[in-house]
C-alpha cells in the first residue's frame, strides 16, 4: 500500500532515510483534520459495505431488502462521522436559508420532526440554533437512536429533545 501511494503521489519517500511523508497539501483530504471533503471517513464505508455485498447481489437476484440487522453495527457510527461534517458545514447556513421563511419561524418557534434523524446530529444542531423551537428525532434504526440518546442530553439545548424509535410494521 505505501509503495503504491508514494507512486501514485500521495505521500512523498526519501530513500535516502527509508521514511514516508504525508505532504502539509493532502493532510485535509487524507485525516479528520480539514472537516469535509476528507477521505478518512468516506474509505471507511469500502470495508463495511462489503461485509453485506452477498446480501445485496442477492437482493438484485431474486428482489426484496437488506434488513438493518445484517449491517454491523459500526455502519452507523460511521453514518453519523460523515453525515455530522457534511452537517456542521452547511445545515444551519447553507441548507436551511433555501426554504423561505423556515429560518424566521424557527427563530419565532415552532415544532419540528427529524424524521429519519439516525444519530441526531442535524436536529441537535438545530435545536442550539432556535431554542424557540421543540425538535423530535424519529427514526427506525435502534442502534443510531442508542447513539443518539446520550448526545441529545450533553448538548446544551433550551429546548426538550428527545429521539424515538419509530416500531417497524
Amino acid at each position: 500500500m505505501i509503495a503504491g501511494t508514494s507512486t501514485g503521489g500521495i505521500v512523498d519517500h526519501d530513500p535516502a532515510s527509508l521514511t514516508f511523508v504525508l505532504p502539509r497539501a493532502h493532510v485535509g483530504a487524507l485525516t479528520r483534520a480539514a472537516g469535509s471533503g476528507n477521505l478518512a471517513v468516506m474509505a471507511q464505508w469500502v470495508g463495511l459495505l462489503a461485509q453485506v455485498e452477498d446480501n445485496v447481489v442477492d437482493c438484485f437476484h431474486h428482489g426484496g431488502g437488506v434488513p438493518y440487522g445484517a449491517f454491523p453495527e459500526r455502519l452507523w457510527a460511521v453514518e453519523a462521522e460523515a453525515s455530522g461534517v457534511g452537517y456542521d458545514a452547511d445545515l444551519v447556513k447553507v441548507t436551511l436559508p433555501l426554504v423561505p421563511g423556515l429560518e424566521e419561524r424557527l427563530r419565532a418557534g415552532i415544532d419540528v420532526a427529524d424524521v429519519g434523524c439516525g444519530s441526531g446530529h442535524a436536529v441537535n444542531l438545530m435545536a442550539q440554533s432556535f431554542p424557540a423551537s421543540r425538535f423530535v428525532g424519529l427514526d427506525v434504526s435502534e442502534p443510531a437512536l442508542a447513539a443518539a440518546r446520550p448526545k441529545a442530553r450533553s448538548w446544551v439545548s433550551p429546548t426538550p429533545l428527545s429521539c424515538n424509535m419509530t416500531p417497524r410494521p
